[in-house]
C-alpha cells in the first residue's frame, strides 16, 4: 500500500512491477500439467496459506490502483528458480541436494521422488523480469518460471552428476504417496507477447550452479 501511494505522487512513472508469486492461484492439481495465469483456483484462508494470500491481495491491490489512480502495473509469479546466490541453508529442494552433496552425504529426497517442479535459471529470470517491465503493458499478469517439468529425483540425479564420488540418492519411504504435488507454470503467454523462453537448459544451469558454490566455498 506504501509503494502505491508513492507511485500515486510520480506523475512520469512509466510502469510499476508487482512481485507475486506462482501460489496465488492454490494447489496446482496433480493431474494439471501446467499452470496458467488465468487460473481459477485460491489459497485456503488459513495462516498455513498467509503469504500466497498475501501475494494475492496485493495483486487485487495492484488493480484497483490502475483503476483508481491510473497506476500503470504488472504483476510477475514467479514458480521455482536455481542459480547462484541462493543459500545452501535455505529449504528448497534443489538447495538441499546441493548442501547433502557438498557435506559429503547422500541426497535425500522428501518422499518417493514423485513431486514435480520446474526450474528457471537466475540469469534467465533477470532478463525476463526487464524484459516484462519494459515491453509489457499495463493490467497484464505474466508466469515466470520454466514449463519443462522435473520430478525430484530427477533433479537430485542431476546434481549428483556433478560431484565425484557420485553421492547416493535416499528416498524417504516414511513419506506417503498422496504427499506428492506439482508446481509447473504455463509460459504461453511470457512466450507469445513478449518472445521469452527457457533460454538455460536444465543441466547446464545445475552444473553452472554447482561450480559457483564450489567456488564460493574456496
Amino acid at each position: 500500500m506504501s509503494v502505491l501511494r508513492l507511485a500515486e505522487r510520480l506523475g512520469q512513472l512509466k510502469m510499476l512491477l508487482n512481485l507475486s508469486s506462482g501460489l496465488v492461484c492454490g494447489s496446482q492439481p496433480i493431474d494439471l500439467e501446467r499452470m496458467a495465469e488465468d487460473c481459477a483456483g485460491a489459497p485456503p484462508a488459513d495462516a498455513s496459506f498467509a503469504y500466497a494470500n498475501a501475494k494475492r491481495m496485493a495483486e487485487t491491490m495492484c488493480a484497483a490502483a490502475r483503476t483508481q489512480s491510473r497506476i500503470p502495473t504488472i504483476s510477475v509469479r514467479p514458480f521455482s528458480f536455481i542459480g547462484p546466490y541462493q543459500g545452501l541453508d535455505t529449504p528448497w529442494a534443489q538447495t538441499n541436494f546441493m548442501a547433502d552433496a557438498f557435506n559429503g552425504n547422500s541426497i535425500r529426497v522428501w518422499g518417493d521422488g514423485e513431486t514435480v517442479r520446474s526450474y528457471l535459471y537466475g540469469a534467465d529470470v533477470a532478463f525476463w523480469m526487464l524484459r516484462i517491465l519494459t515491453a509489457g503493458e499495463s493490467g497484464q499478469v505474466f508466469n515466470v518460471g520454466s514449463d519443462q517439468p522435473v520430478k525430484l529425483l530427477s533433479l537430485a540425479g542431476e546434481i549428483s552428476k556433478n560431484f565425484s564420488p557420485t553421492p547416493e540418492i535416499k528416498l524417504n519411504s516414511s513419506t506417503l504417496v498422496r504427499g506428492r504435488n506439482r508446481l509447473v507454470p504455463e509460459i504461453s503467454r511470457a512466450r507469445k507477447e513478449l518472445g521469452l523462453d527457457v533460454f538455460t537448459p536444465l543441466p547446464t544451469a545445475v552444473q553452472r550452479t554447482v561450480n559457483w558454490h564450489r567456488l564460493s566455498r574456496g
